[in-house]
């Protein structure tokens, strides 16, 4: 769940990523995608008799990570979790320009830092997500 939460839903058994969208006025998966990643794409991961955010503070919602690094969200697929650094993926961004945009880091440690994007034709880089440029 991400740091600047404000408001919450308890999950109740039987309840899915869809109902809690419906009965709480969020839109489609919403709620999961930006505030709630843990819950996994497809809400394998939803546990029942736990709070879940159904909305957030303005701002960059962040998690706190394996690494004690509050790591901004949604992630690039594939992100290490060993992540200090971090930037955000814009449309039209190549693996390439982010390498050397940021850092510059070598695109090699872009790919094997973000090992989701597609290798190193880098066709699964997601736009609106966060991607690692450093490591702790």
């Amino acid at each position: 769940m991400i740091s600047n939460c404000n408001k919450f839903t308890w999950a109740r058994p039987g309840d899915t990523c869809d109902s809690i969208a419906f009965w709480n006025g969020v839109a489609g998966t919403q709620w999961v995608k930006l505030w709630n990643w843990g819950v996994g794409p497809n809400c394998e991961n939803l546990q029942v008799n736990n709070y879940v955010c159904i909305g957030a503070l303005a701002g960059t919602p962040t998690v706190v990570g394996p690494n004690g690094v509050a790591t901004p969200v949604p992630t690039q697929a594939g992100m290490v979790s060993y992540c200090k650094k971090f930037v955000k993926v814009n449309p039209g961004d190549t693996c390439n320009g982010m390498a050397f945009f940021n850092g510059p880091i070598s695109t090699e440690n872009f790919l094997l830092w973000n090992t989701g994007v597609g290798g190193t034709a880098c066709n699964n880089l997601q736009a609106d997500t966060y991607a690692c440029i450093g490591l702790s």
